[in-house]
């Protein structure tokens, strides 16, 4: 039920924005990288956090992401065949994670997961054909999965978090 996800979706936007209120982006925002302890969310695996606004480059080997989680700029940035790309890490980029992580509390499963499956499934190189592919959205993943849920949660992910445009996506 609804009253379920609000406390959960609150607590996990509030552990990205204190992150985001200190100068750093986690980069690879999803539900394992969350805990509870005594009551209270917290983010881990906070080792690799990054100052805002630092510039980071492919070959960089402290860089980890999930590819279902990751931004549609992150995706783009993975397949920059330019020499030595460089991408400003924004607080964009954790919003996008966010707010995956709370379509998967509804969904209960990664909403772009048979999507990347689907790249494995036809034998190619999954992680750089399905971030090519998260490059080129328009519009925001599986909505109506979200909204058998809840149409207003949908239409809050789909207008804040979820956008694929990263100029006009939130922050938190």
């Amino acid at each position: 039920p609804v009253c379920a996800v609000i406390p959960v979706s609150a607590a996990v936007v509030q552990a990205a924005a204190g992150l985001h209120a200190k100068g750093y982006v986690h980069l690879d925002l999803k539900p394992e990288n969350m805990m509870v302890f005594d009551n209270c969310l917290k983010l881990i695996d906070v080792d690799g956090c990054i100052k805002l606004g630092t510039s980071v480059s492919l070959a960089d080997p402290s860089l980890s992401c999930s590819p279902v989680y990751c931004s549609p700029e992150w995706g783009q940035f993975c397949n920059d065949e330019s020499n030595d790309p460089q991408i400003p890490l924004r607080p964009q980029m954790d919003a996008w994670g966010v707010g995956m992580t709370l379509a998967e509390l509804v969904t209960l499963e990664p909403l772009l997961l048979s999507k990347y499956t689907s790249f494995q499934d036809k034998g190619e190189e999954a992680g750089l054909a399905f971030m090519d592919w998260l490059s080129a959205r328009k519009e925001p993943p599986c909505q109506e999965a979200i909204a058998a849920f809840d149409k207003d949660l949908a239409d809050f992910l789909s207008s804040t978090l979820l956008v694929c445009d990263s100029t006009r996506r939130s922050t938190l």
